[in-house]
């Protein structure tokens, strides 16, 4: 007998994998990277370069996560619904 594949098991998989990459390849790749450096070594940085990683990149990088993980879930519910 051969065994199920995963998407007869989880039929949504797909979807709730874009789920998990929305969080952990945005997030993972550039926010925390830009966190720990705010953290870590903000006395090395100018004050230029300061001023773009606070104000811009890590709000831009974490709008792009929301709105990876608000596309991925809208797309799921319409699965999930038949949609």
């Amino acid at each position: 007998m051969i065994p199920p594949h995963i998407g007869w098991l989880l039929p949504f998989f797909s979807s709730m994998l874009a789920v998990v990459a929305a969080l952990g390849d945005v997030g993972g790749s550039y926010v925390l990277p830009l966190l720990f450096s705010l953290k870590l070594v903000p006395h090395k940085m100018h004050g230029v370069e300061l001023f773009v990683v606070q104000w811009a990149l890590v709000p831009l990088t974490i709008a792009m996560t929301g709105l990876g993980l608000w596309s991925s879930i809208s797309v799921l519910i319409a699965q999930y619904r038949g949609g």
